[in-house]
Formats: structure tokens, sequence, C-alpha cells
């Protein structure tokens, strides 16, 4: 289960996804369906950001440990928001860093291929995510597709691949 605080007390559960932002490591605990914290100006002390333990998941967009995640995989930082693939539950969302406020910003819930808007897009276990100036490009595991959501126009779209 989650143990926060320093090594060797902290204990970690599949983490995946590392980003560094204002002097901290964010990262996703895949296992315990959350996202944990370490403090680099606190020696690495791990904090639980968003998450409460190992049987504690599901789908529900809240404020810290009331929001619900389901295996995430991937995470990506820009600005103040940090963006995560919630993997089990097929969306893509977003935690405010300083409110940590979890909000859906892509996907219907529905496992699936289908592109449109934010709110009617498939994903099939998306994992990997990038981002560049509004575009978070999302590896969408299951179905080996390159989404993209474009969050000025609110679409979700399939990169086209043109191999040489």
């Amino acid at each position: 289960d989650i143990v926060d605080g320093l090594k060797p007390e902290a204990r970690l559960a599949q983490p995946y996804g590392v980003e560094v932002s204002n002097n901290a490591v964010f990262f996703i605990d895949s296992e315990t369906s959350s996202v944990r914290v370490a403090a680099l100006a606190e020696k690495g002390r791990v904090v639980t950001f968003i998450g409460t333990g190992l049987f504690d998941f599901g789908d529900h967009n809240g404020v810290g440990k009331d929001a619900l995640l389901q295996h995430p995989q991937g995470l990506v930082v820009q600005d103040d928001t940090i963006y995560i693939a919630d993997s089990y539950n097929n969306k893509i969302k977003s935690i405010a860093i300083g409110s940590q406020q979890v909000k859906t910003v892509a996907g219907s819930g529905t496992q699936g291929s289908a592109d449109g808007t934010v709110g009617e897009a498939e994903f099939n276990e998306p994992a990997g995510l990038a981002i560049a100036g509004n575009r978070i490009f999302v590896a969408d595991t299951n179905n080996h597709l390159i989404r993209v959501i474009n969050t000025n126009s609110g679409e979700v779209s399939t990169l086209e691949l043109k191999w040489l």
C-alpha cells in the first residue's frame, strides 16, 4: 500500500512516467492508481498527491485524495498543470498543481478509437504523453495509434503517420 516519507520508509508500487517541475519530481504509481511527488528540497520526501491506496481506484474527478484514477501510466507537466493518461479509464485527465483539482480533458471512458470532440473521443489504454503548445500527443497503446488532443479546438484526432 502507499507509504509516504523519506527512504527507506517510502514505498513505491510500479512507478511509471516521471516529470520534474518546480523543484519537485512528479510520478505515477500505477499499482496504487496514484500520482505522487518527491520534493527535491526535502531530500526526496515522497508525498501522495492524488489517490489513497492499492484498492482505491475508479473514475472520479475531484480534489486530491477524493479523485480516483485506475492504473494511470503516462504524465507530462506544462506550466502549473499535470496531464495524465488514466489508462484503464481510457481518459486523459489534468491536475491543477496548486489546487490538486482533477478534471477529464479527453475521453468518453468507452474503449475504442473514435476521433471527435474531447467528450466523444475514445481511447484504448492510453499510456505515454507528450505536449507541444496546445497539443497533447497520446500513445494510444491498444489501438496502436498516436492521438492528438488540440486543447484550443477541443478536438481529438489520429496522427497520420507516413513511413519512408
